[in-house]
């Protein structure tokens, strides 16, 4: 199990091709395949986790399943919050 702060950044792009371009030509390149994931949420039948600013997620990422749990956010410009997660080892 681990545990590591989350600071989250969204951006929007208006054209992902010139974001791609300007990345490869900079030097970076695509470490992993393109995988599709699956996320399911859970709570309480009061909802009393997204009522705290919490989630429960488990996630599929390929061939590996990880349950998540994210702290409710710290207020501030970017969100940061606490998460904690482990490998399920079957999680299907």
């Amino acid at each position: 199990m681990s545990s590591n702060k989350e600071v989250e950044i969204k951006f929007g792009i208006d054209n992902v091709r010139e974001l791609t371009r300007r990345l490869r030509a900079t030097g970076f390149r695509l470490v992993t395949a393109r995988t599709r994931e699956m996320n399911t949420l859970y709570d309480f039948s009061d909802q009393r986790l997204r009522k705290r600013g919490e989630l429960l997620r488990l996630r599929k990422y390929g061939s590996e399943w990880l349950l998540t749990h994210k702290a409710k956010g710290a207020a501030g410009r970017h969100k940061t919050r606490v998460e904690t997660q482990t490998k399920v080892n079957d999680g299907g």
